[in-house]
């Protein structure tokens, strides 16, 4: 009989070494977790998201006061079946019910990344042809300007160079016409 006191004793002990390590780690991820969620509140909330990110607010607080505090609660009291059903009657649910608050905002998250990457692809498509017809515009201008030059400046100076050219081979002279000969 003092044998199996001794060994529940011990038992007990174990379970409350182990409860005391879990109960620490509970409540640093409790703080963590609540100073996330502040956070969390603070951030701007688009209207169109409204009914997630509330279903986000209430599936968190439900996790937080009817699954986190009782199971806090039972480590403190070292009460280790307490919080093993606990874990199992409603945490399960409870965390559950967080996770797919925070899948629907991520799924109108998403959708809004869609929309927008379509837009972003419209606007990219005018860019592209916006470039391609300052391309065409550019190349427009270039070849009217070569037309430009070459009529209005090349072909002139061409001119002068065979007139200067005639000049210098002495072949401006030309005899006189029948018409200058009978006027003298």
């Amino acid at each position: 009989h003092v044998r199996s006191r001794r060994q529940r004793q011990m038992c007990i002990r174990d379970r409350s070494s182990e409860a005391a390590g879990l109960l620490e780690r509970a409540k640093a991820s409790m703080n963590k977790g609540q100073a996330e969620f502040d956070f969390f509140k603070t951030l701007p909330k688009p209207p169109e998201a409204a009914e997630s990110l509330k279903e986000v607010e209430d599936s968190y607080t439900a996790l937080v006061q009817q699954g986190l505090t009782p199971l806090t609660a039972a480590l403190e009291k070292a009460d280790m079946p307490a919080y093993q059903a606990q874990v199992q009657k409603v945490q399960d649910a409870l965390e559950g019910r967080f996770a797919r608050a925070v899948e629907g905002f991520d799924f109108w998250r998403a959708s809004k990344m869609l929309d927008a990457h379509e837009v972003a692809q419209v606007r990219y498509q005018f860019v592209l042809l916006a470039v391609s017809a300052g391309g065409v515009i550019a190349a427009l201008l270039v070849f009217a300007t070569y037309v430009f030059l070459r009529r209005r400046v090349l072909q002139p100076l061409k001119e002068a160079g065979h007139h200067f050219d005639r000049i210098a081979g002495c072949l401006l002279y030309t005899s006189p016409s029948p018409r200058d000969q009978r006027g003298s």
